[in-house]
């Protein structure tokens, strides 16, 4: 065999030696990666269910007072209870983006008291600290999202893993609700019940409303919230 083919076939062999030692490293874990999966896999799903759980109160809870975690916040309210949208020809309807501050506010706070400082990890040599809690959320047509933006640095003996952010989505009908509840406060001497049925329907909501002198307190429901609001339409007694 010539020699120069000889050299060609050993430069082709140490090629290949190469680029399969490079792949190799490529898929080969490293030592820490399972010490760094395993702390973040206690920790994670504790705060996922956390924000979950703080997520879905935070909705139900902000819907069933129109939009508001505190509805003294509101320029105008039934007895303190929901806020009104419409008072004679003036219109109080709360914009989208503050209805997610809203939401992120009762979540934030639920999720604080849920973590509880991370305590029943204590007891399982497992140390967790975390820099201030941050909670955006978006409202969007079929469903609610949110962020919960907190640097978390989890140590057990040498082993050490952070986590920055967690994210929570899951569906809801909260938008279609506040259009529907939107359109009905735009009316200006109450909604004739055969447009509100219509709009109710074609969203397959259902509707108890409840009527106090020249006040009508609307709720718009599926199965799984209440939005409710009030208006106040000034009718002569």
């Amino acid at each position: 065999m010539p020699r120069a083919q000889i050299t060609l076939f050993l430069i082709v062999g140490f090629l290949i030696l190469i680029v399969s030692a490079v792949l190799m490293s490529r898929r080969a874990p490293s030592p820490m990666q399972p010490q760094l999966s395993s702390l973040s896999a206690q920790v994670q799903p504790f705060v996922q269910d956390c924000l979950q759980k703080s997520l879905d109160e935070g909705v139900e809870y902000v819907a069933n007072h129109g939009g508001y975690y505190h509805v003294y916040k509101a320029l105008h309210s039934y007895e303190g209870r929901v806020p009104y949208y419409r008072v004679g020809s003036d219109v109080f309807i709360p914009q989208i983006g503050q209805v997610e501050q809203e939401i992120a506010t009762y979540v934030g706070d639920a999720v604080w008291l849920c973590l509880d400082d991370f305590e029943s990890f204590k007891g399982l040599g497992v140390r967790v600290e975390y820099e201030n809690i941050t909670v955006r959320v978006g409202i969007r047509d079929a469903e609610v999202g949110s962020r919960l933006v907190m640097p978390t640095r989890i140590t057990k003996g040498s082993q050490e893993a952070t986590i920055k952010d967690f994210l929570i989505n899951m569906p809801s009908s909260l938008k279609r609700m506040y259009t529907v509840a939107a359109q009905v406060a735009q009316s200006p001497d109450s909604i004739p019940l055969t447009r509100f049925d219509d709009l109710l329907r074609s969203n397959a909501f259902r509707s108890d409303t409840l009527v106090d002198n020249d006040t009508v307190i609307y709720t718009i429901k599926d199965d799984k919230i209440t939005y409710a609001f009030a208006a106040k339409y000034g009718w002569e007694q």
